[in-house]
């Protein structure tokens, strides 16, 4: 009787820590202050404006978030965005972007038909850098649930000193091309001289 007993309660201990450990591993992760390193950005962050001593930081996302932010080089402390919503921006009814699009006040309209998009544009104004001197930088945008999409590591730089070699490259639009990125690079990795322009077409 009593090996009956304990074989009922081992069964019974057994089944309770199968349900307890199916309950932790169905629950939720918690939403505030988690970490995504997916690239649910918009955009890429990009460079612009740069002077002597200074260059603008700008990237785009489909929400206004709770807070953006630019980390560079040793700096412990963040440099905080502004953020204003992009206006007039239109795109057709059946594109494949994974946030659902503005039909609050359109209906359902035919696929060719543009409808409006919400997005956001952020920049920061990083200052106080050293010509000639290049530091790595990421940008993050935290969403209103909390979460903090960060980007992947860039590079920014002020504007190059006086008489410093560049070498340029122009771009015209890209249509989507899928070898885009890899002509690009096979140009940096094969253009030599000192100073040179490119245009590159890839209409």
């Amino acid at each position: 009787m009593n090996r009956r007993a304990d074989f009922t309660l081992l069964i019974l201990g057994f089944t309770l820590a199968m349900v307890a450990g199916l309950v932790i591993t169905l629950a939720p992760p918690p939403a505030e202050n988690t970490v995504s390193t997916q690239m649910d950005l918009l955009s890429d962050p990009f460079l612009q404006v740069p002077t002597p001593n200074s260059v603008r930081v700008v990237w785009f996302t489909a929400f206004p978030g709770q807070a953006h932010t630019v980390q560079y080089g040793p700096r412990s402390e963040p440099v905080a965005a502004t953020t204003r919503p992009v206006s007039r921006l239109q795109e057709d009814a059946d594109s494949d972007w994974n946030a659902p699009p503005d039909l609050a006040q359109t209906g359902d309209p035919p696929a060719e038909t543009p409808i409006p998009r919400s997005i956001w544009r952020h920049e920061a104004e990083i200052t106080g850098l050293t010509p000639g001197e290049r530091l790595p930088y990421s940008v993050s945008s935290t969403r209103e649930d909390g979460t903090v999409i960060t980007s992947g590591p860039f590079s920014l730089a002020a504007s190059p000193p006086m008489g410093q070699p560049l070498q340029i490259l122009l771009t015209s639009d890209h249509q989507q091309m899928p070898m885009t990125a890899t002509n690009l690079q096979k140009v940096a990795e094969t253009s030599v001289g000192s100073m040179r322009c490119l245009w590159l077409a890839t209409w």
